[in-house]
């Protein structure tokens, strides 16, 4: 129907003369209608995009997708200002072609003009802006590439045509510009942008005006290819301050990231096949309902819209206030809480989220399960089978090397136990080893500390334990590649900088 209607709209193609076809798709239209109304929701849902767009609340307020696309905070970290920016230049640049050769239609001005502005409000409909305005597009350009070259009348179409033009290079120029103050390869990640869009338009172009289906679809083929092999090796741009840089589930396996943590905590929680009301992250809630439905079901996840604002609210609280958390847990019954935790190894300097890890870290009847790098998980003991494999006598809060420095047994075979259910994370190896170093076994501990930097070689906690160690032992040599290692993660610690310096003396 949606392929009819756009066809005929951008195509002029005759209805009849009794206008039976139109008449079909009145119908057809209204049936559709009729048919969205048999919800649960009845009416309501039909009203429901309209009446959570037109408010501003806690969602629309806090949630990147229903943001506007130039706030600063979102056009700084991510692709969208750059997706849509290349989009409005490609939409611009095909106004500017169709009204050079006279063939511009208000149509087709009017609908780019209406979604185009979409995404001023909330800059999710970024991706419905170029879905529903591509025929558009492909049409104009279409139309100024059949259009004859004629003097008549070509001075003011190319006036009206160097506005739109002016248009798409305002645009490119903004592209290069939010590059430039966001990341180098923010410019690359555009270009492919621009190649992935030109190549569409250029495919629709070819197909209408040839109509040799077979070999433009080949070609679509084959850029999809293209683009999904970039994909692939590249990563789709994410969140340009985190980790999360890659395609499909090989992002959430990636060691030192967010999504990483969450998802081998996951894991483990699969693999042990322990279930319950599970209280995570918002960003972690759809992959866990992915990996544990239906034996475990979140609290929260990341449907905003449909949960709404009280319990959107609700979170935010519970992640900044202890008692309202301890409160919410018991209300809902909760049976497991994994949370995000940052600082490693310095737990105790950070306060994020400490709403949610104080009431539970501190209550006896909840016991750690699993944690690494970036994540906790907790269980309450009632819930869980009386076998349940709780990490007893840890707090990953403050696993730091003040804390660490004294041996104790305990700990010892506990982080034991926490290392091998946590194989790709850095912080268990860092604690173990520096327990290990307490009571002596330097061999062993410098292992650890091995394998931490390869899992996260990005921090510079264990090179600077291993780097200090190895210098207190004498091995001069060996103490100078780990402050290496150390100033390579961190190059603004002078500390470590006049340590090397010093043994290099």
């Amino acid at each position: 129907f949606a392929a009819d209607a756009w066809t005929r709209l951008f195509t002029a193609a005759p209805v009849g003369p009794d206008g039976r076809h139109a008449a079909r798709l009145v119908v057809v239209a209204l049936g559709l209608l009729a048919a969205c109304t048999i919800n649960p929701q009845g009416v309501s849902l039909l009203r429901f995009p309209f009446e959570f767009t037109a408010e501003v609340s806690t969602v629309t307020e806090r949630v990147g997708e229903w943001r506007p696309v130039l706030e600063a905070s979102f056009a700084r970290n991510g692709m969208e200002l750059s997706a849509y920016v290349l989009y409005l230049a490609l939409a611009a640049a095909s106004l500017a072609l169709a009204a050079g050769r006279g063939v511009l239609d208000r149509r087709a001005v009017g609908i780019l003009l209406l979604f185009g502005l979409l995404p001023l409000r909330h800059m999710r409909w970024i991706g419905l802006f170029a879905l529903v305005t591509m025929p558009a597009v492909v049409w104009l350009l279409d139309r100024a590439h059949a259009a004859p070259e004629t003097p008549e009348g070509r001075t003011p179409r190319l006036q009206v045509g160097s506005v739109f033009a002016l248009g798409a290079a305002v645009a490119l120029t903004l592209l290069t510009l939010h590059s430039a103050a966001a990341r180098p390869d923010t410019l690359l990640d555009g270009v492919l942008l621009l190649v992935a869009a030109s190549g569409a338009t250029a495919v629709g172009v070819a197909a209408s005006r040839t109509q040799k289906l077979v070999p433009a679809a080949a070609l679509a083929v084959a850029l999809c290819t293209l683009l999904a092999g970039l994909a692939f090796t590249r990563g789709i741009p994410g969140n340009r301050g985190g980790e999360h840089r890659g395609f499909g589930w090989t992002a959430l396996t990636r060691p030192g990231g967010r999504v990483a943590s969450s998802a081998d905590a996951i894991a483990w929680l699969r693999e042990h096949g322990v279930h319950g009301r599970l209280v995570t992250e918002y960003h972690w809630a759809g992959y866990a309902i992915h990996q544990l439905w239906p034996e475990t079901r979140v609290f929260i996840d990341s449907r905003s819209e449909v949960h709404g604002e009280k319990l959107l609210s609700s979170w935010l609280a519970m992640k900044r206030n202890p008692e309202r958390s301890r409160a919410m847990l018991e209300r809902h019954q909760a049976d497991l809480v994994l949370v995000e935790m940052r600082g490693y190894p310095y737990q105790d300097r950070m306060q994020y989220n400490r709403g949610l890890l104080d009431p539970i870290a501190d209550d006896p009847e909840w016991g750690l399960l699993y944690f690494d790098d970036g994540a906790a998980l907790y269980g309450r003991r009632a819930a869980l089978a009386p076998e349940a494999p709780f990490l007893e006598g840890v707090d990953p809060r403050s696993l730091t090397p003040r804390t660490l420095s004294a041996h104790r047994p305990q700990l010892e075979r506990t982080l034991r136990d926490a290392a091998a259910r946590a194989p790709a994370a850095s912080l268990p190896r860092f604690a173990l080893a520096s327990q290990l170093l307490a009571r002596g076994a330097h061999p062993e501990a410098m292992q650890l500390l091995e394998e931490a930097w390869q899992a996260n070689p990005r921090h510079p906690a264990a090179p600077s334990l291993a780097a200090r160690s190895s210098e207190a032992r004498g091995e001069t040599e060996r103490a100078r590649r780990w402050y290496d290692r150390t100033l390579e993660a961190s190059p603004a610690w002078q500390g470590m900088r006049e340590r090397r310096d010093r043994l290099a003396r």
